[in-house]
């Protein structure tokens, strides 16, 4: 009988270990791909920001604010996007792990949330806090240290998120209006996120290596 159980424990080790695995490849591989189309949309607003620098300010704007607020979108959609896949890692690192997570964290991470009348509901995080709950709980299951060092990077981001907001509910007409140093500043967020990945994915890279 002791055998029996610890061959079933030895089995489900390595399903756990193999579910893990599938889920970083999968979460990595569409990460890799929203950052791509994420950069070939900077590429073609800087290409559109080189062929209006000749018009006039109201001209230029006129020409530019679509691109703007796509890219706004799109920034702001592709960290949501990258946080749901990573607190999904990070449940199956933390019991793989076997790392103590709260019933709240795993609310929190599973998006889920059971009502006083024991029905599941959805349960979504505020942008900001949603991104640094993600990647303070991801650096966790790794063991990792998480720090916002780089005020910068993360208050422009910050600010995005702001601008993203009043483009999805529009209270006035400039509300719709983006202006090329927010777009810029749209770019540096995203890339202020993009490293904290990166340092996360290659930390975890040289400890399997």
């Amino acid at each position: 009988m002791k055998k029996e159980a610890e061959k079933y424990q030895a089995l489900l080790h390595i399903k756990n270990v193999s579910s893990f695995l599938d889920e970083f490849i999968d979460t990595v591989q569409m990460y890799d791909l929203l950052y791509e189309e994420i950069s070939k949309i900077i590429k073609i607003v800087d290409t559109e920001i080189l062929r209006c620098k000749d018009k006039t300010e109201a001209e230029f704007l006129h020409e530019l604010h679509p691109w703007f607020r796509i890219m706004v979108r799109s920034v702001i959609a592709t960290i949501e996007a990258i946080c749901y896949k990573f607190k999904q890692l990070t449940i199956l690192v933390c019991d793989q792990r076997k790392k103590t997570l709260s019933k709240n964290d795993r609310e929190k991470l599973k998006e889920k949330k059971w009502d006083r009348e024991g029905k599941l509901k959805n349960y979504y995080l505020e942008s900001k806090e949603n991104i640094k709950f993600t990647l303070k709980k991801i650096y966790y299951a790794f063991d990792l240290r998480f720090e916002i060092k780089d005020f910068e990077g993360w208050e422009k981001l910050s600010n995005t998120i702001d601008i993203r907001n009043k483009l999805t509910h529009p209270k006035k007409k400039e509300d719709l209006e983006i202006s090329a140093q927010q777009y810029r500043d749209a770019s540096v967020g995203f890339n202020w996120f993009r490293q904290k990945i990166e340092e996360l994915v290659n930390q975890f890279k040289t400890s399997k290596s």
